[in-house]
């Protein structure tokens, strides 16, 4: 029988172990500045679908913007992770202006390729997902929402997790264009859509 000391240590090291498959966004080109806060020592918790965390993470409140990072239209941005991406796709939303209420387009995106996934591709890349501002983005404020999901558990309902980050941009040299359609986050899908609950 093992000792209440080893049982503990063993709890400990499992729950490391699970931890430290858990990331988080710490920086886009290397700035920090404009990334919207998540609890201290929680960043890497992940977020179910139907939260309200699933909107930015835990940043809390909804309304409260960072000084934003400016950006010319059709940048290519390097977010870059701490922790390890679980197997999972990537996506990228924008909303316009600093706060609620947000409606959020997809203007990126990285699935199943090349028989892996973007949590895949991260680790590959040394811990980072680089995605691109539409050319023809509309100059001004924007709020950007950077998720990656991971399925490991997505067999089950309710076993998608998510891990997001948001933060506060600001565009110029775009084009005028403001991206359709616009959806609802939470609310665009729930524990049982397609994608959310899948066996990996």
């Amino acid at each position: 029988m093992l000792s209440t000391t080893t049982t503990l240590a063993l709890g400990a090291l499992l729950l490391a172990s699970s931890a430290s498959a858990h990331n988080y966004v710490t920086n886009v080109n290397g700035q920090s500045g404009c990334l919207r806060p998540l609890p201290q020592f929680n960043e890497n918790s992940p977020v179910k679908p139907g939260s309200d965390d699933l909107t930015c993470g835990a940043a809390r409140p909804l309304s409260f913007s960072m000084p934003p990072c400016t950006f010319t239209a059709g940048t290519a941005i390097k977010a870059q992770y701490a922790g390890s991406p679980h197997q999972g796709p990537c996506a990228v939303y924008v909303s316009r202006g600093t706060g609620a209420p947000y409606k959020w387009a997809k203007i990126a995106e990285d699935t199943f390729r090349d028989g892996g996934w973007c949590g895949d591709r991260i680790k590959a890349n040394g811990g980072s997902y680089t995605f691109t501002l539409p050319k023809q983005l509309a100059d001004g404020p924007w709020v950007v929402r950077i998720e990656q999901a991971g399925l490991h558990n997505a067999a089950s309902v309710g076993g998608g997790e998510f891990y997001v980050r948001c933060l506060d941009v600001v565009v110029q040299g775009g084009g005028g264009q403001m991206p359709q359609p616009v959806v609802s986050i939470p609310g665009a899908y729930d524990a049982n859509s397609p994608g959310v609950h899948w066996n990996i």
